[in-house]
């Protein structure tokens, strides 16, 4: 089975099926963020996704969804594993 490593503030480094993460693409400039419920502890993570990590989640199965506006910087505590 095939997993997503990232990291959750509360948990450290986790591992999340690409299913169950969410792609949200910026509607200016491109930017694109996931998010995923942390495995563990079920808190919410958001982190910037670099053009790479993007498109490997989406072809491993990812939902992706158009942002309503601008995406936010990223929040502290979260990383781009990939």
């Amino acid at each position: 089975k095939t997993f997503f490593r990232s990291a959750c503030a509360a948990c450290g480094k986790v591992r999340v099926p690409p299913g169950d993460v969410k792609l949200l693409v910026g509607a200016a400039g491109g930017e694109v963020r996931y998010e995923f419920r942390c495995p563990k502890c079920s808190t919410e993570v958001s982190a910037v996704a670099t053009r790479a990590t993007a498109e490997m989640l989406q072809g491993l199965g990812a939902v992706v969804s158009l942002a309503p506006g601008p995406v936010a910087p990223p929040e502290a505590g979260a990383d781009d594993d990939g």
